[in-house]
């Protein structure tokens, strides 16, 4: 909340950004997934604060994209040099080459978290050998 009540308050945020529409929508979203997540927690409901919780984790990088699009990097010396999401993006090639490496890897680390979850499954206590 100091960070964004912050942001808005410097003009060299202000100047950066692109598209307030959106930034400050994001805003609005974020005040409610934690009013969310607090009224989740008073009525014992622990899952739905956690993905709340979790989205107010997101939110942010979500709220800086939104505010700056299509800016990527925005240069403060010269805004001729800000870099757009076209100029960040991979070639060809490269998307390429990366969606070949994904096809074997992706089956590894789905199952690597598959079993991450199925090992650290249920509550632990102090006492069992899982928790150490």
């Amino acid at each position: 909340a100091t960070a964004t009540a912050l942001g808005l308050l410097s003009d060299r945020v202000r100047a950066a950004t692109r598209q307030p529409l959106p930034a400050v929508l994001l805003v609005v979203v974020l005040v409610g997934v934690l009013l969310a997540a607090r009224a989740a927690l008073r009525r014992g409901r622990p899952g739905v604060a956690l993905v709340a919780t979790g989205a107010t984790l997101a939110l942010p990088v979500a709220l800086v994209g939104a505010a700056r699009w299509p800016a990527v990097l925005v240069s403060t010396v010269d805004p001729a040099a800000t870099v757009t999401v076209t100029d960040a993006a991979a070639s060809g090639p490269t998307l390429q080459l990366l969606g070949w490496l994904l096809l074997p890897l992706l089956p590894a680390l789905l199952g690597f978290q598959a079993m991450c979850w199925w090992v650290f499954r249920g509550r632990t206590d102090g006492r069992a050998p899982v928790y150490w």
